[in-house]
């Protein structure tokens, strides 16, 4: 019970400091936190990007029907395939024609030209995006590169490449800006003991006389430290669920399909947020920790 009566006598003591020591946690917090949220916006549209994800194979007009329903077959034999549709040649003209109803241009073109200039088609949605090259090299087989005219995959790959650099890059600058606030609340806590010790170095040189432990000298300050980390702790977890309250509508709007960032926090993230309190108190108590060994010395 001293310990802790003299930690919060040290923590009101210094009130400027102390808040000062707890923002700067905060901000610690929450750029990991930041980082944290963003990893997991990028997988979900990912995810979502991936599933929505197909790819069409149109079929040159003279494409033998044997080997369409061989390459048909293959390709459903491939476990990441998720669905497969094949379209005939005049399904194909319906879908195209649907597809441009509103283009006069087009409608005109092919009443003009009277028969069907397309061939057939085959769609593909899949379940793991990194297999897509196994579909690639099934198509570059003889016998199915000849009855193939074109395939629209390549463009969806470009998107997730050129997603995932973006992230990546927004991750690389928030862990750049947390390892700066880390070192910046260890520096921080680290001057605020020292500045607490140093005012209080009569008090532990005569509680060395008397024969104090080390432990007990130096354990007001360490759970001073932990105090400011749980504080911080605290506001960082109370703004992020209020931030993610208030914008997951928006967020949803934004990404275009069902996240709720703020369900994701309160119901997935345990875990993860009891790592940061641990990390936040171990990050405090190490510049307390430094703060103080000057002064239990004999």
């Amino acid at each position: 019970m001293q310990i802790i009566k003299k930690s919060l006598q040290n923590l009101f003591r210094n009130n400027w400091l102390s808040v000062i020591n707890i923002l700067v946690m905060l901000l610690m917090l929450f750029s990991i936190s930041f980082i944290y949220g963003i990893n997991q916006i990028g997988e979900q549209t990912l995810s979502s990007m991936e599933q929505k994800m197909d790819m069409g194979i149109y079929l040159k007009q003279d494409a033998n029907q044997e080997t369409i329903a061989s390459l048909t077959q293959e390709l459903k034999s491939l476990k990441f395939v998720k669905n497969i549709k094949y379209y005939s040649p005049a399904e194909t003209l319906e879908q195209f024609k649907e597809k441009h109803k509103g283009d006069e241009i087009i409608q005109d073109s092919l009443k003009q030209i009277q028969e069907n200039p397309l061939g057939g088609t085959i769609n593909l949605s899949f379940q793991d995006s990194s297999q897509y090259s196994k579909v690639t090299k099934i198509l570059e087989k003889p016998n199915f590169s000849n009855i193939i005219q074109n395939k629209d995959f390549h463009d969806y790959q470009e998107i997730i490449n050129s997603f995932n650099n973006v992230t990546q890059k927004i991750s690389l600058i928030t862990i750049i800006i947390s390892i700066f606030f880390i070192l910046i609340a260890i520096l921080v806590i680290f001057n605020t003991i020292k500045l607490g010790a140093i005012s209080r170095k009569k008090e532990i040189k005569i509680m060395r006389l008397v024969g104090a432990e080390s432990k007990f000298i130096r354990g007001p300050f360490l759970l001073e430290s932990a105090i400011y980390a749980l504080i911080a702790w605290i506001i960082n977890l109370g703004l992020l669920l209020t931030l993610s309250f208030y914008t997951s509508d928006y967020l949803k709007s934004f990404l275009g399909f069902d996240f709720d960032l703020y369900n994701f926090f309160t119901h997935q993230s345990t875990s993860f947020f009891i790592g940061l309190l641990i990390f936040a108190i171990i990050i405090s108590m190490i510049g307390g920790s430094l703060a103080i060994k000057k002064y239990l010395k004999a």
